[in-house]
């Protein structure tokens, strides 16, 4: 595995780290989110971070399977 390839993993999976740390964040926020306006704004920056995981690791999979073959 090269050294940039390498890097980038450790790149994603930093990047990673950091947004389910988020979520976790948004997720007790939610919880004890009060009024509707509050809890929606809320699911919504949840969604987006959840989004935003789901394509980094995608990506993340993608470079670990061209780093296999």
């Amino acid at each position: 595995m090269s050294d940039e390839r390498a890097m980038k993993l450790f790149q994603l999976d930093g990047q990673i780290t950091a947004l389910e740390s988020e979520l976790k964040d948004l997720a007790e926020r939610a919880s004890a989110a009060n009024g509707a306006a509050s809890e929606e704004r809320l699911n919504d920056m949840i969604a987006e971070v959840e989004a935003r995981i789901t394509t980094l690791r995608e990506l993340r999979d993608a470079h670990a399977s061209a780093i296999r073959a």
